[in-house]
């Protein structure tokens, strides 16, 4: 009577399969669901702080003096070395009978790599001018001369939209690229059989 064969490797082989299919379906689905959940999060993040950014305009708002306006230049060092140019504007304004100094733009200020978009941003806060400047009624500490602008609202809603765009074309094309890749390895499979059984194509 034939001995029987251990089962190991065969339940070996069944347990890669399984783990070869559960890589599979998250190569095919759950990459694309990660770009799509990360772009709607963006997206979100986005919205929220341009209606932030927007609300800003029905702040309470007293006039400012600009003390002065000048740029800021600042160098990376680290990785990829690049030029940031941030547009500086320091006023003053009075509230509560104290006269108050602060040089924030917006909800976000961040820099611009070009100086010209930094100029742009000075040449309509000239030193000596009067402009309003914005409380925020819930943290009367913070003030803005420029309400509904916010850089990093800007960000969000581009990396939501770029997360959205390749989540819907990895959603699209990565079933595709897999037909096409396991009909090739099946090709590949064929051939190879043909040839160790010696069968012309």
């Amino acid at each position: 009577m034939p001995t029987p064969m251990p089962q190991e490797p065969a339940a070996a082989q069944c347990d890669m399969s399984k783990m070869n299919r559960f890589w599979h379906v998250m190569a095919l689905y759950g990459v694309p669901c990660a770009l799509l959940l990360a772009g709607l999060a963006f997206l979100s993040l986005g919205i929220l702080l341009v209606q932030d950014a927007k609300d800003a305009r029905n702040w309470p708002n007293v006039d400012a003096k600009i003390l002065s306006s000048s740029i800021a230049t600042v160098k990376q060092t680290k990785g990829r070395k690049k030029t940031f140019h941030y547009p500086n504007v320091l006023y003053q304004y009075e509230k509560d009978g104290k006269l108050i100094e602060d040089d924030r733009l917006s909800m976000s200020d961040m820099g611009y790599a070009k100086i010209a978009d930094a100029k742009a941003i000075l040449e309509d806060y000239p030193k000596g001018s009067i402009h309003p400047v914005y409380l925020d009624p819930d943290n009367p500490s913070v003030a803005i001369l420029r309400p509904g602008e916010d850089s990093i609202a800007t960000f969000a809603l581009w990396f939501g939209v770029g997360f959205l765009v390749v989540g819907i074309f990895a959603w699209w094309g990565l079933p595709k690229v897999a037909a096409k890749v396991r009909f090739h390895a099946h090709q590949q499979r064929i051939e190879a059989r043909r040839q160790i059984w010696g069968v012309d194509s």
